[in-house]
């Protein structure tokens, strides 16, 4: 919600951001019905947390909620249009989800270990990774990704739009990326359908981290401030593997 109400092209973005919100909720058996349930939540959270809060201020927050809970809603299913067919349905694609065809976490995050190794030795994109530690990344996106290939939701971070808000990230570097994770997919021997899957899924992202300027980034606390990896000179652009 930060990133989100914080930046202009965010906010631009806000269907397809909380459209794709939808569709991951989607995929946890959430329906249109939970929807009235989850804004009364998020204003008790709101009121409880902010003791002095106004009723203008309320009345804002349950403007702007509704109208971001109803941008998700449009990508979650109908429990009236579709009875008990919903369940069933919700049911059926659990049991062959993205996660099953990678082949469980242990892929997914054996796939990161060796996508992370590569992306902190490149010498652009690297940059934007100096000083972290590589199993506490590996761990991090792994939950996240099985979350969103279907798998349980042990994600307990910050969203990626929020985490990546002071990172100046380019489409060119963002393209980078990609060809080190297709790199990393096609090392691991997974089939061609399940690494365009995989893909699909991490693109569905892109627009929350990639920004047009260094004005676009965020910062939210004292002494941070935006991060931005200049081009290397004679910097190689790392080339995609063949499938075997």
């Amino acid at each position: 919600m930060l990133a989100t109400l914080g930046s202009e092209r965010m906010f631009e973005d806000r269907e397809f951001i909380m459209s794709q919100m939808g569709r991951r909720h989607a995929s946890y058996g959430v329906i249109k019905g939970h929807v009235p349930a989850l804004e009364m939540a998020l204003m008790a959270t709101v009121e409880r947390f902010d003791g002095e809060v106004t009723l203008r201020a309320l009345d804002a927050w349950k403007r702007v909620l509704g109208e971001y809970l109803r941008l998700m809603s449009e990508s979650l299913p109908e429990l009236s249009s579709m009875g008990g067919v919903v369940e069933a349905a919700v049911g059926d694609s659990r049991t062959s989800t993205l996660l099953d065809d990678v082949g469980g976490e242990a892929v997914v995050e054996a796939v990161h270990r060796r996508f992370y190794r590569e992306v902190f030795d490149d010498p652009w994109i690297g940059i934007f990774f100096y000083g972290k530690s590589i199993d506490s990344l590996v761990m991090k996106q792994t939950k996240f990704m099985v979350a969103a290939f279907g798998g349980g939701d042990d994600y307990k971070w910050e969203a990626p739009d929020v985490a990546h808000l002071h990172m100046y990230i380019t489409d060119e570097q963002a393209d980078i990326r990609e060809i080190i994770l297709r790199n990393a997919i096609r090392e691991q021997g997974l089939s061609a359908s399940v690494e365009e899957r995989w893909l699909a899924t991490d693109q569905s992202f892109r627009s929350a981290i990639v920004k047009t300027s260094i004005e676009s980034c965020r910062v939210r606390g004292p002494g941070q401030v935006p991060l931005a990896a200049r081009r290397p000179e004679g910097y190689r652009v790392p080339v995609l593997l063949p499938r075997d």
